[in-house]
């Protein structure tokens, strides 16, 4: 068994502080740490197209990294592992052509850019994605653009056949500047161009005035990800326990409310260890950030280490790992 914490690392330049408030808060975790020996990944977003979490679930499920789009020798398109997201969201398991889909999503200007706001904070209801759906759906018509609603929060989008950019998932550029991600490839035009008619359309959209009434963020954009082919995830893999409760702080960069969830974060931990099949077995825990993960392996003594005190790991130092 694996217990997986998204959130769990946090920048250099709040760990130190964090650490504390972890020892304090979650001591369930800080002991099991402290016990294990540490393996550190480095999953940089700029070359995985995702985050570190999405990156081991693709792995975890078989994804092959570094795949191409087509003939290798003849069209040369290597593929991030990222791009693997957009046909899993869809469930395309087959298809000769690359599944590109677009999550609804909300972007806000400031001093520092164009930035996005987390996904998972958008609390999407499906009569508002119908909505916006059939009120975009005129702005493609007669065009080489479609699309298909797929979920209240995802389309998938045929962007056209010639179509290539680098990949980047929603929940790893909510982290970064959407200027350095936004499609520029010149077959991502005819795109750019609809997706500008539909921010404006969207702008004052009853839809928005009314989530803006409920103090909700504006659906005012959409953002385009994948470009791989469909593949079947393998058939079977080892359990996962996911924990959640640390993922949407770390990934909006809120460091109270990182805080005010550990609490959370320790029942769900405790639930967890309680749960296992096998009591015998310590589970391998895994936490992931911004940009690296930390997968600790159980401890498992030789006989004569039994007879010896356990001896506890530094685990800050590779909390403090810079981001």
């Amino acid at each position: 068994m694996e217990i997986l914490i998204p959130g769990g690392l946090v920048p250099t330049s709040v760990a130190p502080d964090l650490a504390h408030e972890l020892q304090r808060h979650c001591p369930a975790l800080v002991d099991l740490c402290e016990h294990r020996t540490a393996e550190v990944v480095l999953l940089p977003p700029e070359q995985t197209g995702c985050t570190p979490d999405e990156a081991l679930h693709l792995r975890r499920l078989g994804y092959a990294e570094g795949v191409y789009l087509g003939d290798k020798e003849t069209l040369g398109t290597r593929l991030n592992l990222g791009a693997g997201l957009a046909p899993l969201a869809a469930s395309i398991h087959s298809t000769k052509e690359p599944v590109w889909v677009a999550q609804l999503c909300s972007i806000t200007i400031g001093r520092e850019g164009a930035r996005m706001i987390a996904p998972s904070s958008l609390r999407i209801e499906q009569h508002e994605a119908d909505v916006l759906f059939e009120a975009a759906s005129v702005l493609w018509a007669g065009s080489e653009i479609s699309a298909l609603a797929l979920k209240a929060d995802l389309w998938r989008v045929w962007p056209g056949e010639a179509a290539q950019a680098p990949s980047m998932s929603p929940n790893a550029v909510c982290q970064m500047s959407l200027s350095d991600w936004w499609p520029q490839d010149p077959s991502f035009k005819a795109w750019r161009r609809l997706l500008n008619e539909i921010q404006m359309l969207w702008h004052t959209h009853p839809v928005n005035e009314q989530r803006t009434q409920r103090g909700l963020p504006p659906i005012n954009s959409l953002w385009l990800f994948g470009g791989a082919r469909g593949w079947r995830p393998a058939a079977t893999i080892s359990p996962v326990h996911t924990l959640n409760a640390l993922a949407d702080a770390c990934l909006e960069g809120d460091w109270a409310r990182w805080i005010a969830q550990l609490p959370a974060l320790s029942s769900e931990l405790e639930l967890a260890l309680l749960q296992r099949t096998d009591t015998t077995i310590q589970p391998t825990l895994t936490l992931t950030g911004q940009r690296h993960a930390v997968r600790m392996n159980p401890f498992i003594p030789r006989w004569w280490q039994h007879l010896l005190p356990r001896r506890k790991q530094n685990w800050t130092d590779w909390w403090n790992l810079q981001n």
